[in-house]
């Protein structure tokens, strides 16, 4: 074997190693191993479902599952007024910071996501017909189940 071949495997490999240690956030997003990506997958999923429903007769119900890591949270409230809303069960509690509030009302969206507890951080979705009554606003960590209700006029979101 010649040893510039020898060689140039070598450096073949570390040049490997090195775009798989450094480049491998990108790769993960590149084929949706990302949380983010699972999010907004499962968004768009969701978005999908309740147009579905709303096309549907009134009081027709959908269950849909969030299949996104449990360190992401997906809330919804209504767009008018993005009030903080407290529960016993921490992860439902939808309490956005100033910024959050001022982005949501310059923007109208209707459900905010983010990872971790940095709201300011986390990104808006305006999805169509959704309605949320300003005293059901809430968050669901990923795994948890959603009812989608038909109300006639518009579509409800609430935990199941």
């Amino acid at each position: 074997m010649d040893v510039s071949l020898i060689f140039g495997i070598i450096f073949t490999i570390i040049v490997m190693a090195a775009l798989l240690v450094f480049g491998w956030d990108q790769i993960a997003n590149l084929f949706g191993f990302g949380g983010e990506a699972q999010t907004l997958r499962t968004v768009d999923n969701l978005n999908k479902k309740i147009d579905y429903i709303y096309r549907n007769a009134e009081g027709s119900r959908a269950e849909f599952t969030l299949a996104f890591p449990k360190d992401y949270k997906l809330c919804f409230f209504n767009s008018s007024s993005p009030t903080a809303k407290f529960y016993s069960d921490r992860s439902r509690t939808w309490d956005p910071d100033q910024t959050t509030r001022f982005r949501i009302n310059q923007s109208g969206f209707n459900s905010w996501y983010y990872r971790g507890n940095d709201d300011a951080q986390g990104h808006g979705y305006k999805f169509s017909y959704l309605d949320i009554p300003t005293e059901n606003n809430f968050c669901a960590l990923g795994g948890t189940k959603l009812s989608i209700v038909n109300r006639g006029y518009m579509v409800e979101v609430e935990p199941a």
